[in-house]
């Protein structure tokens, strides 16, 4: 949902005519970060996604995830090739800001 918005809206908000290729990639990767670091820091670990798998961002020591945490995360996704670490045992952008995701457990 996150990369959708943050591919579709700089189309629908800079045309071709308005704004360079500099000035898309600029405004897709600060929806980016706004999506996850918004989305995460409010719920407290929690992305579109997360809600519909059971899964929470949470510190390493399980306590929940701050605003700052959540936008770390969030930049640290804009590193090229940074999908590729989720091969690793922790992707870059959980390692990076000692977070981890965990699956909730229903009451």
């Amino acid at each position: 949902m996150g990369m959708v918005l943050g591919v579709l809206a700089p189309e629908i908000f800079l045309r071709e005519e308005l704004g360079s290729k500099l000035m898309l990639n600029l405004v897709t990767i600060l929806l980016f970060v706004a999506y996850f670091g918004i989305l995460e820091g409010l719920t407290k670990g929690k992305t579109l996604g997360k809600l519909l798998t059971g899964t929470r961002a949470v510190k390493l020591d399980g306590s929940p995830i701050t605003f700052g945490d959540a936008f770390k995360r969030a930049l640290s996704r804009v590193v090229p090739f940074e999908a590729f670490s989720g091969f690793a045992d922790r992707p870059w952008h959980d390692s990076w800001t000692d977070t981890v995701v965990i699956k909730e457990i229903k009451n």
